[in-house]
This record gives C-alpha cells, structure tokens and sequence, in this order.
C-alpha cells in the first residue's frame, strides 16, 4: 500500500499531470491490461507526456499498485511523476514491501515527498530535490549516471534507513534531521565527493560500536568526516569524527580504552561544549551534597563578619547548607574570590576524605573547564 490516502491528497488539489505512470517486471498472474487500459483512458500512456488524472482513476491506480505489492513474488517498480500545478507529489505507505525486492523511483519534479516501508530504495539523477519522511528503509542508493553531475537535493526526516550507499559527485544539498542510519557506503578519499551544497545532521542515530550492528568499522565514517572537511562543514564533520573514535574503541584496551570512553562522556570528543558544563554542575552539586552531609567549619567570629557574611553564621540547616555551596565552589576558586575581595572567611570541610574528594573535584574540574574552552572554540572557530 505504498499510495495509501493519494487519492485524498489529489481530491484536495486541482487535476494534476502526470508524465508517466509505469511498472516493470510485474507478477505473471497480474492483469497489466487492466492498469494499462486505465492509464490510457486516463488520457496516459508510453506515447503521451500530458494528461490529467481525476481523483476516481488514481483511486484504482492506487489499488492496482496495492495488490500488486500483496504479491509474495519480487517485482520492480519505476515511477516517473510529474505535477502540473507546482506542488509536490506525497507519497504513503503503510505496508512492509518485504514482497517488493527493488523499488525505484525517478522524479522530475521539485519537493517530492515519499514515505512507507521499503527493502530497497535507489535514486537516480533526481531532479532537484527529493524529500522523505517517516520511511523505514533496508538500502538506500543514490546513483548517478556517467554524463550527470550532482544535482539533487535529499530531505530526510524522521527516517531509518538500515544502509546507505552514496556515490561520487551524486549530491548538491543533504538534510538528515531526526532518525538514524544503521551503516553507510561512502566512497573514499582518492574518489569525488559526494556532496556539493550544505550537509546538515540534527538528532541522527549513528550505531558507535560493531556489537548488534552491521557496520564493520571506523572506516565509512572517517571517509564521511573527510569529505565533510573537504566542504569545510565542521559541525557535521564533528559528529563523524565522533562516531569514529568511538567504533574504533571496539578495537583498544586498557588505559587506551578507559580515557577514550571519559573523552566520549564528558565532551563527545571534543563536539559537545554543553556536555563538560552538564558534568560540571553534577560534579559541583554531588560535592555540595557531600559538604552538606559531613559539615564544614568556619573560623573568625560573627563580629567581624561584612554584610551577607554573617549568613555563614547560621547554626540551623540554612548556614549548613550555604556554606556546604560556597565551598563546593573551591575547586575552581582561582576563578575569583566568592566570598568577597577584601576581608576572606576560612572555611573548611570538617573530615578528612572531604578534604581529599576537594582536591580530586579540583582536577577534574579544571579538566572540565579545559573540554569545554576547546569545543567551544572547535564549534565555532574559522575552518583553516
């Protein structure tokens, strides 16, 4: 049921043109008269380019195609759609073309949207842009013919897709925003890019490890991340790297295997400025709890307390909890006085351990400071 509710959208919009609908290879027990006699009198047909399709006619094409896909057998598709009205075609489907071995779609117009279930998909010189959403796809090719340069744009949206397979010089602009892609085929660096315009990834699902997924290695990223830097598009190029360093975590051990899994949880590899931020807050929040649980001492006397510093003086939960958060900033201090710049308070933690925990959240969080300073710069810095 890849055409499901088409007929609705079409009722909805002025009669639309249609340059050709065709299936090959159909199931031998299937009437192809019939779907042929219908686009003929559609006003369609191998010899006619132009045409209009009423609602009733798409009905029974969508129906045709319907039980055609409920057939066990393989069959191959290729639709060449055309709207005369400017809009984009939008395509459903609800149904897993296990069936359907090879489903091939060529568009010739803008805006074209597909979305179903499909065992494969391949796209050829598509013209110019294509736009899928909602699609659970196994493999996705992107082919280009030898005398066709990169001239098609891929919208993806809330899409799986198990394998995609990119070739040279196939693509100008490429959006893949929200989903995931479970393995990707990209040619290496001694071959074209695959990609001329903008490359964008939003919330994109990359497996980061080869146990349960069917990627062998680093090597499909990093050819990503190279092609990607060759655009200069360091975002994107980013999240490749990252993916990279951490599938090739798979193959290290010891110490090797212990920092690169901190490098990836506390900043991504270097691609997330509000991860060591996020990590700095837990880091200061469990200290505090940790100073508020075992007490901190503080000296002087009330009388020579300046302003607010007489809040440190509470003997209730209050002054426990205030100066349990005034201390738990000690580790980054160097950072400035919090207490004030003229007359400091002496405080200190009253065990021992919370003593020595300081000293270890104060180089850990000179490390965070110091992931954070680099992504920041490394997200936003000029590409050389």
């Amino acid at each position: 049921m890849i055409f499901r509710r088409i007929a609705n959208y079409l009722g909805n919009s002025p009669p639309v043109m249609l340059a050709r609908l065709r299936i090959a290879d159909w199931p031998a027990n299937y009437n192809v008269i019939k779907l042929n006699n219908l686009l003929d009198n559609a006003g369609l047909s191998e010899k006619t380019r132009d045409g209009f399709v009423a609602p009733d006619a798409c009905e029974q094409a969508q129906a045709l195609i319907d039980n055609a896909l409920k057939d066990p057998r393989p069959i191959k598709m290729r639709i060449n759609l055309l709207r005369g009205d400017g809009k984009p075609w939008k395509f459903h489907g609800s149904a897993t073309t296990e069936s359907a071995k090879s489903i091939h779609l060529s568009t010739a117009h803008p805006a074209h949207f597909l979305e179903g279930f499909f065992s494969e998909l391949r796209v050829q010189n598509l013209s110019p842009s294509v736009e899928i959403e909602n699609a659970s796809i196994r493999d996705f090719h992107v082919e280009v013919s030898k005398d066709a340069g990169a001239k098609t744009d891929l919208l993806f949206t809330n899409s799986w897709l198990s394998r995609l397979t990119l070739a040279p010089s196939t693509i100008r602009h490429f959006s893949y925003r929200d989903g995931g892609i479970g393995d990707i085929d990209c040619p290496g660096s001694v071959a074209n890019n695959p990609f001329t315009g903008s490359v964008v990834f939003s919330k994109v699902f990359l497996p980061r490890t080869r146990r349960g997924f069917q990627i062998e290695g680093a090597q499909p990223y990093r050819n990503m991340r190279y092609h990607l830097a060759q655009l200069q598009n360091g975002p994107a190029a980013s999240i490749f790297h990252s993916a990279e360093l951490a599938v090739e975590r798979d193959d290290e051990r010891g110490l090797n295997w212990f920092f690169n899994f901190l490098y990836e949880e506390f900043s991504d590899y270097g691609a997330s400025p509000v991860r060591p931020l996020i990590w700095l807050g837990l880091l200061w929040i469990a200290t505090a709890t940790l100073l508020f649980a075992t007490g901190v001492e503080i000296g002087g006397s009330p009388k020579d307390a300046v302003g607010w510093q007489s809040l440190l003086y509470r003997t209730d939960w209050k002054g426990d909890l205030l100066r349990a958060v005034i201390v738990g900033f000690q580790p980054i201090s160097w950072l400035g006085s919090l207490i004030s710049p003229g007359q400091p308070v002496a405080m200190v933690p009253s065990c021992l351990l919370t003593q020595i925990w300081l000293v270890i959240d104060g180089i850990l969080s000179t490390v965070l400071l110091a992931l954070f300073i680099f992504a920041l710069r490394r997200r936003f810095r000029m590409a050389s």
